[in-house]
Protein backbone atom coordinates (compact mmCIF):
# COMPACT_ATOMS: atom_id res chain seq x y z
CA UNK A 1 0.00 0.00 0.00
CA UNK A 2 1.23 3.28 -0.76
CA UNK A 3 2.28 5.42 2.44
CA UNK A 4 0.79 8.90 2.48
CA UNK A 5 4.08 11.24 2.99
CA UNK A 6 4.86 12.77 6.17
CA UNK A 7 4.57 16.40 6.72
CA UNK A 8 7.44 17.54 8.87
CA UNK A 9 6.35 18.57 12.53
CA UNK A 10 7.19 22.47 11.87
CA UNK A 11 4.75 22.01 8.86
CA UNK A 12 1.95 20.25 10.69
CA UNK A 13 2.02 21.69 14.32
CA UNK A 14 -0.12 25.01 13.35
CA UNK A 15 -2.25 22.90 11.27
CA UNK A 16 -3.40 20.73 14.38
CA UNK A 17 -3.40 24.06 16.74
CA UNK A 18 -6.22 25.43 14.53
CA UNK A 19 -7.80 22.74 14.49
CA UNK A 20 -8.19 22.51 18.12
CA UNK A 21 -9.27 25.97 18.24
CA UNK A 22 -11.76 25.71 15.70
CA UNK A 23 -13.10 22.84 17.99
CA UNK A 24 -13.29 25.00 21.11
CA UNK A 25 -14.94 27.60 19.56
CA UNK A 26 -17.69 25.54 17.84
CA UNK A 27 -18.09 23.02 20.35
CA UNK A 28 -17.52 24.80 24.06
CA UNK A 29 -19.58 27.49 24.05
CA UNK A 30 -22.74 25.09 22.67
CA UNK A 31 -21.74 22.56 25.62
CA UNK A 32 -21.72 25.67 28.05
CA UNK A 33 -24.91 26.90 27.00
CA UNK A 34 -26.68 23.87 27.37
CA UNK A 35 -25.66 23.17 31.45
CA UNK A 36 -26.19 26.91 32.14
CA UNK A 37 -28.97 27.57 34.78
CA UNK A 38 -29.85 23.80 34.68
CA UNK A 39 -29.93 22.31 38.65
CA UNK A 40 -27.91 19.38 37.57
CA UNK A 41 -24.90 21.84 36.95
CA UNK A 42 -22.49 22.46 39.41
CA UNK A 43 -20.88 25.59 37.49
CA UNK A 44 -21.39 29.33 39.03
CA UNK A 45 -24.17 29.78 36.17
CA UNK A 46 -26.01 26.54 37.74
CA UNK A 47 -28.96 26.39 40.11
CA UNK A 48 -27.35 23.58 41.65
CA UNK A 49 -26.64 25.31 45.36
CA UNK A 50 -30.35 26.78 45.26
CA UNK A 51 -31.59 23.18 44.69
CA UNK A 52 -30.24 21.90 47.56
CA UNK A 53 -31.41 24.63 49.54
CA UNK A 54 -35.02 24.41 48.22
CA UNK A 55 -34.61 20.91 50.24
CA UNK A 56 -32.72 22.32 53.25
CA UNK A 57 -36.08 24.61 53.21
CA UNK A 58 -38.87 21.81 53.10
CA UNK A 59 -40.28 22.78 50.16
CA UNK A 60 -38.13 20.58 47.75
CA UNK A 61 -37.97 21.40 43.92
CA UNK A 62 -38.77 18.51 40.95
CA UNK A 63 -36.87 18.57 37.74
CA UNK A 64 -39.34 18.23 34.67
CA UNK A 65 -37.70 16.29 32.05
CA UNK A 66 -40.64 15.96 29.58
CA UNK A 67 -42.20 18.10 26.83
CA UNK A 68 -43.77 21.10 27.42
CA UNK A 69 -46.90 19.20 25.45
CA UNK A 70 -46.81 16.86 28.83
CA UNK A 71 -46.41 19.60 31.71
CA UNK A 72 -49.81 21.25 29.79
CA UNK A 73 -51.75 17.86 30.41
CA UNK A 74 -49.92 16.97 33.75
CA UNK A 75 -50.94 20.57 35.51
CA UNK A 76 -54.05 20.64 34.18
CA UNK A 77 -54.59 17.06 35.85
CA UNK A 78 -52.96 18.25 38.82
CA UNK A 79 -54.95 21.51 39.50
CA UNK A 80 -58.09 19.43 38.89
CA UNK A 81 -57.52 17.03 41.60
CA UNK A 82 -56.15 19.64 44.15
CA UNK A 83 -57.21 22.44 43.21
CA UNK A 84 -54.09 24.58 43.30
CA UNK A 85 -51.52 25.12 40.88
CA UNK A 86 -47.98 23.71 40.26
CA UNK A 87 -45.54 25.93 39.27
CA UNK A 88 -42.70 25.54 37.08
CA UNK A 89 -39.45 27.60 36.54
CA UNK A 90 -38.10 27.97 33.23
CA UNK A 91 -34.57 29.14 33.49
CA UNK A 92 -32.29 30.48 30.90
CA UNK A 93 -28.43 30.53 30.90
CA UNK A 94 -28.17 34.10 29.32
CA UNK A 95 -30.55 36.84 28.84
CA UNK A 96 -32.96 35.75 25.99
CA UNK A 97 -36.54 36.76 24.48
CA UNK A 98 -38.97 34.88 26.00
CA UNK A 99 -40.78 32.72 23.90
CA UNK A 100 -42.52 30.28 26.09
CA UNK A 101 -43.03 26.79 24.95
CA UNK A 102 -45.68 26.05 27.17
CA UNK A 103 -49.24 28.08 26.43
CA UNK A 104 -50.04 30.93 28.47
CA UNK A 105 -53.92 29.94 29.08
CA UNK A 106 -52.87 26.54 30.09
CA UNK A 107 -53.29 25.41 34.16
CA UNK A 108 -50.56 26.15 36.53
CA UNK A 109 -48.26 29.08 36.92
CA UNK A 110 -44.93 29.81 34.72
CA UNK A 111 -41.52 31.68 36.36
CA UNK A 112 -39.16 32.76 33.58
CA UNK A 113 -35.73 33.71 35.06
CA UNK A 114 -33.42 35.51 32.47
CA UNK A 115 -35.78 37.22 30.43
CA UNK A 116 -33.87 39.85 28.05
CA UNK A 117 -34.61 43.38 29.18
CA UNK A 118 -32.24 46.42 27.53
CA UNK A 119 -29.52 47.94 29.05
CA UNK A 120 -29.82 51.35 31.39
CA UNK A 121 -28.01 53.41 33.16
CA UNK A 122 -28.31 51.31 36.55
CA UNK A 123 -25.60 50.57 38.21
CA UNK A 124 -23.68 46.84 37.67
CA UNK A 125 -23.48 45.60 41.06
CA UNK A 126 -26.84 46.87 43.26
CA UNK A 127 -28.85 46.19 46.25
CA UNK A 128 -32.57 45.95 46.70
CA UNK A 129 -34.45 45.00 50.06
CA UNK A 130 -37.88 42.84 50.07
CA UNK A 131 -39.65 40.90 52.44
CA UNK A 132 -36.66 37.95 51.75
CA UNK A 133 -33.98 39.65 52.61
CA UNK A 134 -31.41 41.76 50.33
CA UNK A 135 -31.62 41.05 47.03
CA UNK A 136 -27.97 41.11 45.26
CA UNK A 137 -27.84 42.20 41.23
CA UNK A 138 -25.14 42.53 39.15
CA UNK A 139 -26.71 43.45 35.69
CA UNK A 140 -27.96 46.83 34.71
CA UNK A 141 -30.84 45.70 32.65
CA UNK A 142 -34.61 46.44 33.56
CA UNK A 143 -37.51 46.66 31.60
CA UNK A 144 -38.96 50.83 31.34
CA UNK A 145 -42.60 50.93 33.24
CA UNK A 146 -43.87 52.03 30.10
CA UNK A 147 -43.44 48.81 28.25
CA UNK A 148 -45.83 47.40 31.53
CA UNK A 149 -49.33 46.09 30.08
CA UNK A 150 -51.89 46.76 32.00
CA UNK A 151 -52.87 43.33 33.61
CA UNK A 152 -48.94 43.06 34.82
CA UNK A 153 -47.97 44.10 38.54
CA UNK A 154 -44.09 45.30 39.36
CA UNK A 155 -42.38 42.79 41.67
CA UNK A 156 -39.58 44.59 42.16
CA UNK A 157 -38.14 47.54 40.95
CA UNK A 158 -35.91 50.76 41.20
CA UNK A 159 -35.89 53.97 40.14
CA UNK A 160 -33.91 52.88 36.20
CA UNK A 161 -37.02 50.14 35.77
CA UNK A 162 -38.57 46.58 36.62
CA UNK A 163 -36.59 43.97 37.60
CA UNK A 164 -39.29 41.18 38.18
CA UNK A 165 -43.05 41.34 37.17
CA UNK A 166 -45.88 39.18 37.28
CA UNK A 167 -49.56 38.75 35.17
CA UNK A 168 -52.46 37.66 37.00
CA UNK A 169 -50.31 35.33 39.20
CA UNK A 170 -49.86 33.09 36.48
CA UNK A 171 -46.66 34.56 34.81
CA UNK A 172 -43.67 35.88 36.57
CA UNK A 173 -40.92 37.39 34.48
CA UNK A 174 -37.30 38.16 36.28
CA UNK A 175 -34.33 40.10 33.93
CA UNK A 176 -31.74 38.73 35.65
CA UNK A 177 -30.12 34.60 34.68
CA UNK A 178 -28.41 34.49 37.61
CA UNK A 179 -30.67 35.59 39.93
CA UNK A 180 -29.98 32.50 42.27
CA UNK A 181 -26.92 30.67 40.79
CA UNK A 182 -24.31 28.99 42.43
CA UNK A 183 -22.13 32.44 42.34
CA UNK A 184 -24.43 33.51 45.00
CA UNK A 185 -24.78 31.31 47.69
CA UNK A 186 -23.25 33.84 50.14
CA UNK A 187 -26.58 36.03 49.03
CA UNK A 188 -29.34 34.38 50.96
CA UNK A 189 -31.80 37.10 50.07
CA UNK A 190 -31.54 36.18 46.27
CA UNK A 191 -32.41 32.36 47.14
CA UNK A 192 -35.36 33.20 49.74
CA UNK A 193 -36.83 35.36 47.11
CA UNK A 194 -37.25 33.03 44.28
CA UNK A 195 -37.97 30.71 46.88
CA UNK A 196 -41.17 32.68 48.19
CA UNK A 197 -42.35 33.17 44.52
CA UNK A 198 -42.11 29.64 43.46
CA UNK A 199 -43.98 28.24 46.44
CA UNK A 200 -46.33 30.89 46.57
CA UNK A 201 -49.03 29.47 44.98
CA UNK A 202 -48.70 26.40 47.55
CA UNK A 203 -48.82 23.70 44.66
CA UNK A 204 -45.53 21.86 43.74
CA UNK A 205 -42.50 23.23 42.58
CA UNK A 206 -40.91 22.07 39.52
CA UNK A 207 -37.85 23.12 37.54
CA UNK A 208 -37.72 22.65 33.45
CA UNK A 209 -34.54 20.26 32.45
CA UNK A 210 -36.13 19.38 29.07
CA UNK A 211 -34.91 22.96 28.43
CA UNK A 212 -31.40 22.32 29.04
CA UNK A 213 -31.24 19.08 26.94
CA UNK A 214 -32.23 16.50 29.50
CA UNK A 215 -34.78 13.92 28.22
CA UNK A 216 -36.91 11.22 30.28
CA UNK A 217 -36.65 7.89 28.05
CA UNK A 218 -39.91 7.18 26.53
CA UNK A 219 -41.18 3.15 27.32
CA UNK A 220 -42.81 2.98 24.66
CA UNK A 221 -39.84 3.39 22.59
CA UNK A 222 -37.69 1.01 24.25
CA UNK A 223 -38.67 -1.78 21.87
CA UNK A 224 -38.20 0.21 18.48
CA UNK A 225 -35.02 -0.97 16.34
CA UNK A 226 -32.34 0.99 16.26
CA UNK A 227 -31.37 3.72 13.74
CA UNK A 228 -29.64 2.95 10.41
CA UNK A 229 -27.02 5.07 9.39
CA UNK A 230 -28.78 7.03 7.01
CA UNK A 231 -31.05 7.85 10.00
CA UNK A 232 -28.13 8.44 12.48
CA UNK A 233 -26.71 11.33 10.01
CA UNK A 234 -30.56 13.02 9.45
CA UNK A 235 -31.07 13.77 13.26
CA UNK A 236 -27.05 14.55 14.26
CA UNK A 237 -25.88 18.23 14.21
CA UNK A 238 -23.71 19.43 12.25
CA UNK A 239 -20.82 19.48 15.10
CA UNK A 240 -21.33 16.01 15.75
CA UNK A 241 -20.42 15.08 11.81
CA UNK A 242 -17.72 17.38 11.73
CA UNK A 243 -16.26 16.17 14.87
CA UNK A 244 -16.50 12.26 13.36
CA UNK A 245 -15.16 13.58 10.45
CA UNK A 246 -11.89 14.72 11.93
CA UNK A 247 -11.46 11.58 13.98
CA UNK A 248 -12.11 9.64 11.21
CA UNK A 249 -8.99 11.68 9.29
CA UNK A 250 -6.86 11.51 12.49
CA UNK A 251 -7.03 7.50 12.35
CA UNK A 252 -6.65 7.23 8.62
CA UNK A 253 -3.58 9.63 8.78
CA UNK A 254 -2.05 7.22 11.86
CA UNK A 255 -2.68 3.99 9.94
CA UNK A 256 -1.40 5.22 6.74
CA UNK A 257 2.04 6.51 7.92
CA UNK A 258 2.05 3.62 10.70
CA UNK A 259 5.23 5.85 12.72
CA UNK A 260 5.44 7.24 15.71
CA UNK A 261 9.39 7.98 16.23
CA UNK A 262 12.10 9.52 14.09
CA UNK A 263 12.43 8.76 10.37
CA UNK A 264 15.21 5.73 9.69
CA UNK A 265 17.12 6.51 6.64
CA UNK A 266 16.68 3.29 4.15
CA UNK A 267 19.79 1.52 4.43
CA UNK A 268 21.22 0.61 0.49
CA UNK A 269 21.51 -3.46 0.20
CA UNK A 270 24.97 -4.83 -0.61
CA UNK A 271 25.05 -6.21 -3.65
CA UNK A 272 26.40 -10.36 -3.39
CA UNK A 273 28.20 -10.72 -7.33
CA UNK A 274 27.63 -14.15 -6.97
CA UNK A 275 23.78 -14.16 -6.14
CA UNK A 276 23.05 -11.86 -8.87
CA UNK A 277 25.11 -14.32 -11.02
CA UNK A 278 22.81 -17.19 -9.89
CA UNK A 279 19.70 -15.59 -10.11
CA UNK A 280 20.60 -14.08 -14.02
CA UNK A 281 21.77 -17.49 -14.66
CA UNK A 282 18.40 -19.31 -13.29
CA UNK A 283 16.55 -16.56 -15.14
CA UNK A 284 17.91 -17.25 -18.87
CA UNK A 285 17.61 -21.21 -17.93
CA UNK A 286 13.57 -20.84 -16.89
CA UNK A 287 13.13 -18.94 -20.20
CA UNK A 288 14.39 -21.46 -22.51
CA UNK A 289 12.95 -24.40 -20.11
CA UNK A 290 16.35 -26.02 -20.20
CA UNK A 291 16.66 -27.85 -16.65
CA UNK A 292 19.59 -30.09 -17.22
CA UNK A 293 22.13 -27.37 -16.49
CA UNK A 294 20.52 -27.14 -13.13
CA UNK A 295 20.21 -30.82 -12.46
CA UNK A 296 23.66 -31.64 -13.60
CA UNK A 297 24.79 -29.46 -10.70
CA UNK A 298 22.46 -30.63 -8.06
CA UNK A 299 23.84 -34.12 -9.09
CA UNK A 300 27.35 -33.14 -8.47
CA UNK A 301 26.49 -31.56 -5.18
CA UNK A 302 24.68 -34.13 -3.84
CA UNK A 303 27.81 -36.22 -4.70
CA UNK A 304 30.32 -34.57 -2.58
CA UNK A 305 27.50 -34.56 0.00
CA UNK A 306 27.39 -38.02 -0.20
CA UNK A 307 31.14 -38.61 -0.53
CA UNK A 308 31.64 -36.54 2.84
CA UNK A 309 29.34 -38.47 4.77
CA UNK A 310 31.15 -41.96 3.60
CA UNK A 311 34.16 -40.45 4.54
CA UNK A 312 35.53 -40.02 0.87
CA UNK A 313 36.00 -36.41 0.73
CA UNK A 314 38.05 -35.26 -2.08
CA UNK A 315 37.82 -38.06 -3.90
CA UNK A 316 37.11 -38.67 -7.60
CA UNK A 317 35.20 -41.22 -8.08
CA UNK A 318 32.92 -42.27 -10.78
CA UNK A 319 28.51 -42.62 -9.90
CA UNK A 320 29.06 -46.38 -10.46
CA UNK A 321 32.28 -46.57 -8.18
CA UNK A 322 30.39 -44.93 -5.70
CA UNK A 323 26.95 -46.74 -5.72
CA UNK A 324 29.06 -50.01 -5.03
CA UNK A 325 30.89 -48.45 -1.93
CA UNK A 326 27.33 -47.37 -0.58
CA UNK A 327 25.87 -50.71 -1.64
CA UNK A 328 28.77 -52.25 0.49
CA UNK A 329 28.83 -50.01 3.70
CA UNK A 330 24.83 -49.57 4.21
CA UNK A 331 23.63 -53.02 2.52
CA UNK A 332 20.98 -50.37 0.54
CA UNK A 333 20.93 -51.05 -3.26
CA UNK A 334 23.54 -49.24 -5.23
CA UNK A 335 20.44 -48.68 -8.04
CA UNK A 336 19.29 -45.43 -5.82
CA UNK A 337 22.67 -43.87 -6.03
CA UNK A 338 23.00 -44.51 -9.70
CA UNK A 339 19.49 -42.54 -10.43
CA UNK A 340 20.43 -39.95 -7.83
CA UNK A 341 23.97 -39.19 -9.61
CA UNK A 342 22.31 -39.58 -12.83
CA UNK A 343 20.14 -36.60 -13.55
CA UNK A 344 17.36 -37.51 -16.10
CA UNK A 345 17.78 -36.82 -19.83
CA UNK A 346 15.71 -35.20 -20.77
CA UNK A 347 13.82 -34.46 -18.09
CA UNK A 348 9.84 -34.18 -18.00
CA UNK A 349 7.92 -33.20 -14.65
CA UNK A 350 7.53 -37.12 -13.88
CA UNK A 351 11.02 -37.73 -14.12
CA UNK A 352 11.86 -34.55 -11.83
CA UNK A 353 9.68 -35.47 -9.04
CA UNK A 354 11.00 -39.23 -9.11
CA UNK A 355 14.21 -37.60 -8.79
CA UNK A 356 13.77 -35.45 -5.62
CA UNK A 357 12.09 -37.92 -4.15
CA UNK A 358 15.44 -40.25 -4.74
CA UNK A 359 17.07 -37.28 -3.11
CA UNK A 360 15.21 -37.22 -0.07
CA UNK A 361 14.94 -40.46 0.54
CA UNK A 362 19.32 -41.06 0.93
CA UNK A 363 19.07 -37.50 2.81
CA UNK A 364 16.71 -39.79 5.35
CA UNK A 365 18.62 -42.82 5.36
CA UNK A 366 21.89 -40.87 5.97
CA UNK A 367 20.56 -39.22 9.25
CA UNK A 368 19.11 -42.31 10.66
CA UNK A 369 22.22 -43.72 10.96
CA UNK A 370 25.24 -42.29 9.23
CA UNK A 371 28.25 -44.96 7.59
CA UNK A 372 31.51 -44.71 9.51
CA UNK A 373 34.33 -43.60 7.22
CA UNK A 374 36.28 -45.36 5.61
CA UNK A 375 39.91 -45.43 6.09
CA UNK A 376 41.99 -45.03 3.13
CA UNK A 377 44.58 -48.02 1.86
CA UNK A 378 47.48 -48.81 -0.60
CA UNK A 379 46.98 -52.35 -1.24
CA UNK A 380 45.58 -53.06 -5.03
CA UNK A 381 42.90 -54.14 -6.17
CA UNK A 382 41.97 -56.44 -8.77
CA UNK A 383 38.04 -55.03 -9.01
CA UNK A 384 38.51 -51.17 -8.11
CA UNK A 385 41.64 -49.73 -7.91
CA UNK A 386 42.71 -47.48 -5.41
CA UNK A 387 39.40 -47.95 -3.68
CA UNK A 388 38.51 -48.27 0.34
CA UNK A 389 36.37 -51.27 -0.28
CA UNK A 390 38.94 -54.14 0.72
CA UNK A 391 40.27 -52.41 3.71
CA UNK A 392 36.95 -51.86 4.50
CA UNK A 393 36.16 -56.00 4.89
CA UNK A 394 39.74 -56.02 5.93
CA UNK A 395 38.89 -53.43 9.06
CA UNK A 396 35.28 -55.69 9.91
CA UNK A 397 37.10 -59.34 10.12
CA UNK A 398 37.48 -60.78 13.65
CA UNK A 399 41.80 -60.65 14.79
CA UNK A 400 42.82 -63.52 15.29
CA UNK A 401 45.70 -64.21 18.15
CA UNK A 402 49.05 -65.53 16.53
CA UNK A 403 50.37 -69.12 17.96
CA UNK A 404 53.84 -70.01 18.99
Amino acid sequence: MRQVPLLKVKEWWPLVLFGLILLLLLWAPAQGNDRSGSTYSRDPSGYGAWYAYMEDRGTPVQRWRKSPEAWETYAQDYQQQNDRPCTLLQIYGEPSTYFPSVNREASGRLIAVGVKTPATLAPYRSNHGTLAGTVHLETSRRLPLRELAAEEQVILADRFGVIAWERSGSMVWINSPHLAANAYQDFRGNYEFLAQLATVAGGEVWVDEYLHGYRDSDPQREGEPSLTWEQYLQQSSLMVLLLQLCIGLGLFWIAQNQRFGVRLPLKTPTVDNTIAYIQALAGVLRQVNNHQFVGETLSKAEQRHLQQHLGLRGQSLTPSTLAEIWHTQTGRSSQEIKDLLNFPKPCGDTDLLKWLKTVEAVRQSLKAGTPSPVPSSNAPSSNVPNTPTQSLKSDRSPAHPQRD
